[in-house]
């Protein structure tokens, strides 16, 4: 009970802002409040209230004398009253005191234990379910260790250094690039670039230092960083560092050469590259987070609360990076414009085509980890202590970040955005409104492609992947076409739900082809499959048996051969003993593989009778009297005499 009471005690103290009136002893009253105060407790409660109060109105009924009673019988009714009703008299005396504890326990139980209610400064102090329990550590998070990422032997690398090589920023990146192509931590080249990264100016501040080393420099931490994106832990652990001083860098740069623009478009390029590996690396990083979380059995719950708030953290990141990418844009278009070589002009073409690329890497990746994290969303358990506190109080957690993401996301004329802006639309779409975001599903309506009419947000979804495909090269258009058909897929169950039975007819077969374009024969089969089951419900049986053969030729769905069992019994089509022979075997080798309880209760069914009718077919007359039913014996005997079986 003790070591209950410290992790109460220590979860409390943990979890919730600090009150100026619960400090100090009465912390532990607060505690143990926290034990009695229940549904017992407070029956209890209600019980002593009710009794007391019934006390107190018999204790104020004390004997009166009548009127016609004499001095003496007054005499002897008070002597005989006397005990009794001083007794009475110190009972209620008692009773009121225990009244107003009970009040007073119930006033204070009530005022400390509204604490409990109060939200918590940061979401990340609801993690812990107990005192034992702390917060994940999340591969996007940088603690002051990481920050520590200069070791003792990067800055005892003079045996990389030539006696003749000054220690300055220009020589240092110049003898860096002579050593070898990898900048790695370690490795030759990336030591002398850590210590160009160490350099600091003569003077006082950055401004009076030469401009070109502080060109080099803020070139050294762009190679720096390079080989890091391949690593999203990794370089969120190397950016921390750098990215506050090459940000001062390029302020710098940009006051002491205020004219030379040549020298502010390459500096902006460097800073971009920083600012957007910077974003990218801890967006990355989140993404992998969210993705590993919800392909798990189960999704843990105060490890995802920590990654959605470290996400939403991105937005001031994102800022940054997206201001450094129009700095570029702005200084390779000036410089271009202004200088008279074509060469040089052509090669700054080439810069903001770079730079445009990276802005929609930022863009996108924004859009695919908002995306992925509205999925955790949807998984996470909504009756949790620790989502419905975390809804309550950060109901719109996510709703900056994804505002600014689909605001920046509409602008995009780049691939991989547009295809991501789509996936999101299409979440929004089928999934509908999520808590901790901002964007509702709309409840307009479009038309398609094909002049059908659809909810909005499905039919945005699908024009922007279809443009995004377009736009793929042959290595994104293999990752990118099964993506959208399954899409297709769920927009298609959506709809046929709502009963638009020509849009989803149209989406289950667009899904499958594009699907078996890209090889998913699996998905395309499963489409079919799912549609010549929706035809089947909607009485279209000898569609929904040509779309089930057509499933069949991708792959041996079970529901598909179920369909196709069943539909060719139903139509009439099994007539040859070797079908029947065919169909039931067929029953037989689905068992236990349908997708619900119900088929599978139907399925035992016909196979069931199959085999009734096909022991009476062999049979004698005695074997029809097995059927039980009254017009199955009469049916079975009046086909032996008829056809003389």
């Amino acid at each position: 009970g003790l070591r209950a009471f410290n992790a109460q005690s220590a979860r409390l103290q943990s979890n919730y802002r600090p009150c100026p009136l619960r400090q100090g002893s009465m912390f532990g009253v607060a505690n143990l409040l926290t034990y009695i105060w229940n549904v017992h407790f407070a029956a209890f409660l209600v019980g002593a209230s009710l009794y007391v109060a019934y006390s107190l109105i018999t204790g104020a009924r004390l004997p009166r004398p009548s009127v016609g009673e004499s001095k003496e019988d007054e005499a002897r009714s008070r002597s005989r009253s006397s005990k009794k009703g001083g007794a009475r008299e110190k009972y209620t005396g008692s009773s009121v005191a225990a009244f107003i504890a009970i009040v007073a326990v119930v006033a204070v139980s009530y005022f400390w234990l509204g604490a409990r209610h109060s939200c918590p400064a940061e979401l990340s102090t609801m993690y812990s379910e107990g005192a034992d329990a702390t917060p994940p550590a999340t591969t996007s998070a940088i603690t002051s260790s990481s920050l520590l990422w200069m070791t003792d032997e990067v800055s005892n690398s003079s045996d990389f250094f030539r006696p003749s090589v000054p220690r300055v920023p220009s020589s240092l990146l110049k003898h860096a690039w002579a050593l070898g192509t990898s900048s790695q931590a370690g490795t030759p080249a990336g030591a002398v670039l850590e210590a160009c990264a160490e350099w600091t100016p003569p003077g006082s501040g950055d401004t009076e230092a030469p401009v070109g080393e502080l060109q080099a420099q803020l070139s050294c931490h762009r190679e720096l960083l390079e080989p890091a994106l391949a690593d999203s832990a990794a370089a969120a652990a190397k950016i921390a560092p750098l990215l506050s001083k090459s940000k001062s860098l390029f302020e710098a740069l940009r006051v002491a050469a205020p004219g030379a623009w040549d020298i502010l478009a390459d500096s902006a390029m460097d800073w971009a590259h920083i600012a957007s590996a910077a974003f990218q690396s801890r967006c990355t990083a989140a993404w992998e987070e969210l993705r590993a979380l919800r392909n798990g059995k189960a999704i843990p719950v105060p490890e995802s609360l920590s990654v959605l708030r470290s996400l939403s953290r991105l937005e001031s990141v994102m800022r940054q990076a997206l201001a450094a990418l129009r700095d570029g844009i702005w200084a390779w278009r000036t410089w271009t414009e202004k200088t008279e070589n074509p060469r040089a002009a052509a090669h700054g073409g080439k810069q903001i085509e770079e730079l445009h690329e990276l802005r929609g890497k930022v863009r996108s990746c924004t859009i695919r980890a908002i995306q992925e994290a509205r999925a955790v969303v949807l998984a996470l358990p909504q009756s949790h202590e620790l989502v419905r506190n975390a809804v309550r109080c950060h109901p719109k957690l996510l709703a900056d970040l994804e505002a600014l993401a689909l605001q920046e996301a509409e602008q995009e004329t780049y691939a991989g955005a547009q295809f991501n802006l789509g996936l999101y639309w299409s979440e929004i779409g089928v999934s509908g409104d999520v808590p901790f975001f901002g964007q509702r599903a709309s409840e307009s309506w479009g038309s398609d492609a094909d002049g059908l009419y659809i909810p909005l947000d499905l039919a945005r979804a699908e024009g922007l992947m279809l443009l995004g495909e377009e736009a793929s090269d042959d290595t994104e258009l293999a990752e990118r076409g099964p993506v959208r058909a399954l899409r297709l897929y769920h927009h298609a169950k959506r709809l046929a739900l709502q009963h638009h039975d020509a849009a989803a007819e149209v989406r289950y077969r667009t899904a499958a082809k594009v699907a078996a374009l890209h090889q998913r024969h699996k998905l395309a089969g499963h489409s079919l499959t799912r549609l010549s089951y929706f035809l089947s419900l909607r009485g279209w049986q000898a569609e929904a048996l040509s779309t089930a053969n057509e499933a069949l030729d991708f792959t041996p769905d079970p529901l598909a051969l179920y369909l196709q069992a069943t539909l060719r019994c139903s139509l009439g089509y099994v007539k040859e003993e070797a079908e029947i022979l065919e169909v039931e075997s067929q029953l037989m080798q689905i068992a236990g593989k349908l997708p619900s309880q119900a088929l599978e209760e139907k399925r035992y069914t016909a196979h069931r009778e199959l085999r009734i009718w096909r022991a009476a077919a062999e049979g004698g007359l005695e074997t029809c009297f097995a059927l039980q039913d009254a017009s199955r014996v009469l049916a079975c005997l009046i086909c032996k005499f008829l056809f003389n079986t």
